[in-house]
C-alpha cells in the first residue's frame, strides 16, 4: 500500500451549519406566509445562499417572494445597504 488518494472528501461542518440555518429561516418564513402574517417579502442574500433557500420554497412562500437580490451586503454599513436597495 502506497500513498493513495481517497475519493471521499471530508465533511464540511461549517457549510452544513449554514445550510441548516437557512432551512430554519425558511421554516419560519413559510409559517408566516401560510398564517397571513406576511404578504410579501424581498429576499437579500449571497447567490449561494439564494440557491439553498430556493430548494425550500413552498407554494405559499413562492407567492410571497416579490424579488430576490443576489448580493452579499454583510460587510457594508447600513446606510450603504439602504442606498443600494433604494436604487
Amino acid at each position: 500500500v502506497g500513498p493513495g488518494r481517497s475519493s471521499v472528501q471530508q465533511t464540511d461542518f461549517h457549510t452544513q451549519q449554514e445550510e441548516e440555518f437557512l432551512r430554519s429561516i425558511m421554516i419560519k418564513l413559510d409559517a408566516a406566509a401560510q398564517s397571513g402574517q406576511m404578504k410579501s417579502i424581498i429576499i437579500v442574500a449571497p447567490p449561494r445562499a439564494i440557491g439553498v433557500l430556493r430548494q425550500h420554497y413552498t407554494h405559499a412562500l413562492k407567492q410571497a417572494v416579490r424579488e430576490e437580490v443576489q448580493k452579499d451586503y454583510v460587510k457594508m454599513p447600513v446606510y450603504e445597504i439602504e442606498k443600494h436597495l433604494a436604487a
